[in-house]
């Protein structure tokens, strides 16, 4: 009897180290409307567990803004993307605080007046307070917005920012949750 418990512990020990993962991807489609042609979705929204934010300095209610289905600025053409409005820099941050892994994320230039280029400044933030950054340069030959795939990679992240002039769309995020841990799995199996 005793033997069984000591199995039981170890194999729930094992198990209580893995993580679960899920993928989740944020896409900007609910914010296309016809009409107007820019639309301001406001300094801040809540998607799913994650939380993206514009109120750095100001918090305009039109700091974060989508074009319309049809308007030719509208990089996701007949849905939406969002546009950092302004040049604002956005913060993307899991609500209940906890990590997650930045898979990709779609950018195009913000082409109003004739913009066909945009520099980006990402800035990573891990656990507890390690920073890391991005530069690129999206160029955009034409005068159609339009988004490109940009996969980055990168794990363990409490928070990312991004700054430009451009719009955004297509984020693809996976979060971890942990499974109990193994002194309460033990406590469990005990009886105590």
């Amino acid at each position: 009897m005793h033997f069984s418990r000591v199995v039981l512990f170890v194999f729930f020990t094992l198990i209580s180290s893995i993580s679960t993962a899920q993928s989740f991807s944020l896409d900007f489609n609910s914010y296309a409307h016809d009409g107007s042609r820019l639309l301001s979705v406001g300094p801040s929204l809540e998607i799913g567990d994650y939380q993206i934010t514009s109120c750095f300095g100001s918090c305009g209610a039109d700091n974060i803004a989508t074009w319309s289905k049809s308007d030719p600025n509208q990089a996701d053409f007949g849905n939406a993307a969002l546009l950092l409005n302004y040049s604002k820099t956005i913060e993307l941050f899991r609500t209940d605080g906890g990590a997650f892994d930045l898979v990709s994320l779609d950018l195009a230039p913000d082409v109003r007046g004739n913009v066909l280029e945009a520099k980006v400044v990402f800035n990573f933030f891990n656990a507890p307070s390690e920073t890391t950054y991005l530069n690129y340069d999206i160029s955009n030959s034409s005068k159609q917005s339009f988004l490109e795939k940009f996969i980055i990679n990168k794990a363990g992240l409490r928070s990312f920012s991004i700054n430009g002039n451009l719009q955004i769309d297509n984020i693809v995020l996976v979060s971890t949750s942990v499974v109990p841990e193994p002194s309460m799995l033990s406590l469990m199996l005990c009886g105590s």
